[in-house]
């Protein structure tokens, strides 16, 4: 059309988030917490973008996916195992109780 014109600037960008040093470290801790609750956690590059990608650029540890089982993220199909959540709120609260109380250390 006449008279309007589009200009694109700008960009979708989002640092990487390598399961590396502090996150390695904090996953390891996770993973162990789930062992004594009788849960196996795979361990898997989550890739896409959020806060967590913003906060590993800092080099502050983060881990995905503690949140309760189900399927679908980030879809119109997304769903929530409801069951699951006591098991995932013990989780991260074995995580963080194990970090306040200063029984794990940083890498």
């Amino acid at each position: 059309m006449e008279g309007i014109r589009f200009e694109l600037h700008g960009g979708f960008t989002s640092p990487p988030k390598p399961l590396e040093g502090r996150s390695a470290s904090l996953m390891d801790l996770v993973r162990r917490c789930g062992r004594e609750m009788g849960l196996e956690l795979a361990v898997r590059d989550t890739g896409g973008a959020s806060d967590a990608n913003r906060l590993a650029a800092r080099e502050l540890a983060v881990v995905d996916s503690m949140g309760p089982c189900g399927g679908g993220l980030h879809s119109p199909e997304e769903s929530a195992l409801v069951s699951s959540f006591p098991q995932r709120a013990e989780l991260a609260a074995r995580t963080l109780s194990r970090i306040a109380v200063g029984t794990w250390e940083w890498a």
